[in-house]
């Protein structure tokens, strides 16, 4: 299973890429693709939390309901 992160009912996949000393994820289990990165963790856990505003916003700005993010037990 890979490392996630939650907010606002939306779960983040985390992963790391040692040659580039990159964080990066995506949100899981929504129909659309939306993915943030970061220097460390907490730059990564900042854009995921930002993705996810954005996410929802763009969402209400057109009138469409945000995908549902999967189930996990955390």
């Amino acid at each position: 299973m890979k490392d996630m992160m939650r907010h606002k009912g939306f779960a983040g996949s985390v992963h790391f890429i040692s040659e580039e000393e990159i964080f990066h994820g995506k949100i899981e289990g929504i129909p659309d693709l939306v993915t943030f990165e970061g220097s460390t963790m907490e730059d990564l856990r900042q854009a995921f939390h930002e993705a996810v505003e954005d996410y929802l916003a763009l969402c209400r700005e057109v009138g469409k309901e945000p995908g549902e993010s999967c189930k996990l037990p955390f």
